[in-house]
């Protein structure tokens, strides 16, 4: 979703006539024009959905550790951890 959005926007930036005459191109349109400007305007939204996104991932984080609690794996998922932590031998 979050890249068809990104898209999405790019080609409206691509296909802005008037945005390519604010900046003095009447005759032509430059996509390296249009790219550098589409990333000026997104950079503040795309750490905004970045924000949200890490939120969202927290959340699912949480709710998974919540779920491990109540089913009670905390012990095994302990031991494995502790296991896989030892410093090998071989390495």
């Amino acid at each position: 979703m979050h890249l068809f959005i990104l898209f999405f926007i790019f080609g409206q930036f691509l296909n802005d006539t008037a945005l390519y005459e604010s900046f003095g191109f009447f005759d032509s349109k430059p996509t390296i024009v249009g790219l550098i400007l589409f990333s000026i305007v997104y950079s503040p939204i795309e750490h905004t959905i970045g924000f949200f996104m890490n939120m969202l991932s927290r959340a699912f984080e949480f709710e998974a550790d919540a779920v491990r609690q109540q089913r009670s794996y905390c012990v095994l998922l302990l031991f494995v951890y502790v296991v896989c932590q030892e410093p090998r031998a071989g390495y």
